[in-house]
């Protein structure tokens, strides 16, 4: 089966909850359009789960991004931008703990999702403002 879904906010517990009532199975595939990241203390066990599991398909959205640039200038300050990268609170509780290693990993997942995912019957995109420059951001 294929699921598609958007706008998790980082929510583990109400993620969890949607895929026991749709009947998930973990050869489903699911396709996540954007803000799989957001304002939750369970974010990174949020992102924990999802690269464990097999048939993950997620797409950059704005949080994303946000996210992936508020962990870039946590881990590496000296390279953040002279601007100041936005993030929340809950993303300090729920950092603690993890590992540079892990920060690193969590970095380079969402750096390998694309803008937009070309299926055979359909085509999934986060939001038509994000900019898609390439072929490798499809």
């Amino acid at each position: 089966m294929r699921l598609i879904a958007s706008g998790i906010r980082g929510s583990l517990p109400a993620f969890k909850n949607a895929l026991e009532e749709i009947g998930y199975r973990p050869e489903d595939d699911l396709y996540l359009l954007g803000d799989i990241a957001g304002d939750s203390v369970f974010v990174f066990d949020l992102f924990r789960q999802l690269m464990e599991m097999k048939n993950v398909h997620p797409i950059m959205g704005r949080m994303d991004v946000s996210f992936q640039n508020w962990l870039l200038a946590k881990r590496y300050p000296e390279a953040a931008p002279s601007k100041a990268v936005r993030g929340y609170q809950s993303w300090e509780e729920a950092m603690k703990g993890t590992s540079n290693q892990e920060i690193d990993h969590i970095i380079s997942w969402i750096d390998s999702w694309p803008c937009a995912i070309n299926l055979p019957d359909a085509f999934l995109l986060y939001a038509i403002s994000i900019n898609i420059s390439s072929e490798r951001d499809i």
